[in-house]
């Protein structure tokens, strides 16, 4: 399914893997009308004055670090979550692809995030340096390993810090295990039965060869370097406030590594923790129809508030 069908309003600025959806204000939209533009109805979407009044509530830009492999027609459930909740919010899709993160080096993985770092430096530059404008949502170790590249091309090619932000966690950080990692890269292979077995074992030799490399030498794979990184103060700077959605059912990331982190995470930053018993993974916006998640996720964002002051108090 490509980008277009599935996310429209959405354009590639990197490959497929990196998609922008940019706000249109009503005013900019008819401007653009006047001038012999344009405007499809996603672009539209602010079209009644009164949701400009809520702008300034809402965060300049939302990026979205997916889970490995995660489909668009599951990744456009949260673009439309979020756009009910910040219709004037620009967004950005990080998307993790099993094979770029095995098949490049570290150095052509951060100029491949180059184009992302570009748009949320030119989209958060209207704010105050001193107001939060930027939700990072960050799902799966396969969203963790792209925010923690998304914060070393940030410190690599912008020339501002990186934007005072919410974080959010769904069902990550986790350790490694050869199982759960198994689990993982096999979750979106082929359903055709003869292509399903081919593609397994392709992801079976490939994850012994790493496990094989790695485990002898005592040496941290990169699952455990993003675990180290994303509870770290310097390397997760502006962060206002954190939340961890993670459930007990997880069959890929071990709700107690969640835990773990999160308690290690309190040294440093504001942290908020939220448990689900039975949804699976990445699957917790599945319950209740996801008012819940969605309650969560809000006030996530509108409690940064009182970090902020307090954090202006201290200074």
């Amino acid at each position: 399914m490509s980008h277009a069908k599935a996310l429209p309003g959405f354009n590639a600025i990197s490959g497929q893997s990196i998609l922008l959806y940019e706000h249109v204000s009503s005013n900019d939209a008819r401007e653009s009308h006047e001038i012999g533009g344009s405007s499809t109805g996603t672009d539209l979407i602010a079209k009644d004055h009164a949701l400009q009044l809520d702008a300034q509530d809402s965060p300049s830009i939302i990026v979205l670090c997916t889970w490995m492999s995660a489909s668009l027609r599951h990744i456009a459930r949260y673009v439309n979550g979020y756009r009910r909740q910040h219709p004037t919010s620009h967004i950005i899709i990080i998307r993790c692809d099993p094979a770029d993160v095995v098949r490049y080096l570290k150095h052509r993985q951060l100029q491949h995030l180059a184009p992302a770092v570009s748009a949320i430096q030119r989209l958060t530059e209207d704010r105050q340096k001193s107001e939060a404008n930027m939700i990072l949502h960050v799902f799966s170790n396969g969203g963790s390993h792209q925010a923690c590249n998304l914060l070393q091309a940030y410190k690599q090619f912008a020339t501002t810090p990186f934007p005072r932000h919410v974080t959010i966690f769904d069902s990550c950080p986790g350790h490694s295990s050869f199982k759960r990692t198994i689990a993982a890269m096999s979750a979106s292979l082929p359903k055709t039965p003869g292509l399903h077995l081919l593609s397994l074992i392709s992801v079976y030799v490939l994850v012994s060869l790493c496990w094989i490399a790695v485990v002898p030498l005592r040496l941290p794979g990169p699952v455990e370097v993003n675990y180290q990184t994303l509870k770290h103060p310097k390397a997760m700077r502006n962060e206002l406030s954190r939340c961890y959605i993670y459930s007990v059912a997880d069959p890929m990331v071990d709700w107690k590594d969640v835990e773990m982190h999160a308690q290690a995470a309190k040294k440093h930053f504001s942290v908020r923790m939220v448990k689900f018993e039975t949804s699976g993974h990445c699957a917790h916006v599945l319950v209740d129809g996801g008012v819940r998640y969605w309650r969560i996720v809000s006030e996530a964002w509108n409690e940064r508030g009182s970090v902020e002051r307090e954090s202006k108090i201290q200074s």
